[in-house]
């Protein structure tokens, strides 16, 4: 599993829904089945204050590197849920990568 990473935003994985441990993103396995939940715990942005994390995209890539197959899931109430495909087509988790996409709110 890759972690995408975000200058403006810090944020935590976790594998237990009571997001009691984060994981470490440079060191973490991740089985299929299992749920990945994701949080922003501070957004730094100088420039707005009227940014929010709104979706991941995750992209799964094929064992030579070519994208695969791609799914967009939507952050609910600040907090991200994804579940780990049972059938991941490569043969390493290492073949998923969160993107953190942001959004900007207009009032």
């Amino acid at each position: 599993m890759t972690f995408a990473e975000n200058r403006y935003l810090n944020i935590w994985y976790f594998t237990d829904s009571a997001m009691a441990t984060p994981i470490n993103p440079e060191n973490c396995y991740v089985n299929p089945g299992d749920t990945l939940y994701a949080k922003v715990i501070e957004c730094n942005n100088p420039n707005s204050n009227l940014y929010k994390l709104a979706e991941y995209r995750i992209v799964e890539y094929d064992n030579d590197g070519n994208v695969e197959k791609q799914h967009q899931q939507t952050v609910t109430d600040g907090i991200l849920e994804y579940e780990i495909p049972s059938n991941v087509g490569g043969t390493e988790m290492s073949s998923f990568q969160l993107v953190n996409i942001l959004t900007e709110i207009f009032r």
